[in-house]
């Protein structure tokens, strides 16, 4: 079966329907057996020949394409949730409503199998978000396979839903959202303009300077914070301090700032934590609009953002049943106990 969106006629929220997913070797392999199945890590350099060619990569000059000799990797995921041809098989129905899931998936990899941003050089850390800019304009510009919206994100760690052990981030295009985090994002800081005239992000990083209690760290362009109403423990949020809708209009000297403050705040999480699972994504405004108006008006409004979410503590009955989220640590409390931990440059 292939992959396709289906939409909850109810809540109208849109489910990416992937079988192919379970494909992967480890997705019906219990936790306690990944190290075995792992000794051989496909992601390793030397094991070029067991990815897809690479797209992009930066690697040593005199070193050749899908061969060792590189520092970062981008291939296509070999089992994708989004691809960039899907045949519709399904009828249109009237009261069931689904889609062919077109996209693109790839992969980032670097090139330590044991070291992720929180443990990486601020050079290496740059070279990562270089690369995520590099896919993320490449897809925006694609005419081929033309998307409406750039997931950046990472997955750290089993729980956190990392496959393979190697630390690499995934690359998505896609083009339904509804019912999501990123339409809510949307909508909510589109009212708040429309009744404020300010950008809701931009109000937040005013309160939350004032007051101090949240900032986990902050540099000259960035600033990051445990945001008032954290669903998870340790949530922490990395915030461009000037107003931008969109990730991939950052400059060079803006690059430099993020990749400072982002494996500050990994290093900090990683020490202080011991190593927590996590996930991280970068939320943006979308790359397609209907009208130049539109894209206007969007830019006033949103504030591209990343989000870090320790993997913690688990959800159980209450936030499954409600999608209402029950955090055991304050945001006060986890901004003040990051910010005591120190880490080495």
């Amino acid at each position: 079966m292939l992959s396709e969106y289906r939409q909850d006629p109810v809540t109208k929220m849109w489910t990416v329907l992937s079988p192919g997913r379970a494909k992967r070797p480890e997705a019906f392999v219990p936790a306690k057996t990944q190290t075995d199945r792992h000794k051989k890590c496909v992601f390793c350099e030397g094991n070029e020949k067991k990815t897809p060619k690479e797209v992009y990569a930066i690697r040593k000059s005199d070193s050749k394409p899908d061969a060792s000799g590189w520092e970062i990797r981008v291939v296509p995921n070999k089992y994708p949730v989004f691809k960039k041809s899907v045949v519709q098989n399904n009828p249109a129905h009237a009261f069931f409503k689904d889609a062919p899931a077109v996209g693109v998936h790839e992969v980032l990899i670097t090139n330590n199998p044991h070291k992720d941003i929180g443990q990486f050089s601020q050079y290496k850390t740059q070279q990562v978000l270089e690369t995520y800019l590099q896919r993320f304009n490449f897809h925006k510009h694609n005419p081929f396979v033309p998307v409406r919206y750039i997931l950046i994100m990472q997955n750290h760690g089993r729980t956190s839903g990392a496959s393979v052990p190697h630390p690499h981030s995934q690359i998505f295009g896609f083009d339904r959202w509804e019912g999501s985090l990123i339409e809510k994002e949307l909508v909510g800081s589109r009212d708040y303009y429309i009744r404020n005239k300010k950008c809701v992000f931009c109000e937040m990083q005013n309160k939350e300077q004032s007051v101090g209690k949240r900032i986990v760290y902050q540099n000259d362009k960035f600033v990051a914070l445990c945001p008032y109403a954290s669903r998870y423990p340790f949530e922490t949020w990395i915030m461009p301090r000037f107003h931008n809708g969109f990730f991939e209009y950052l400059k060079i000297d803006q690059i430099e700032s993020l990749a400072d403050i982002t494996r500050v705040v990994l290093a900090k999480l990683n020490k202080g934590l011991k190593n927590p699972d996590y996930n991280f994504f970068i939320h943006t405004a979308p790359t397609r609009f209907v009208s130049t108006r539109e894209r206007d008006e969007v830019s006033r409004y949103y504030h591209w953002h990343m989000e870090i979410l320790p993997k913690i503590t688990s959800w159980g009955g209450f936030e499954f049943a409600t999608d209402m989220v029950i955090n055991v640590v304050a945001p006060e409390d986890a901004a003040r106990f990051l910010r005591k931990v120190k880490i080495t440059n």
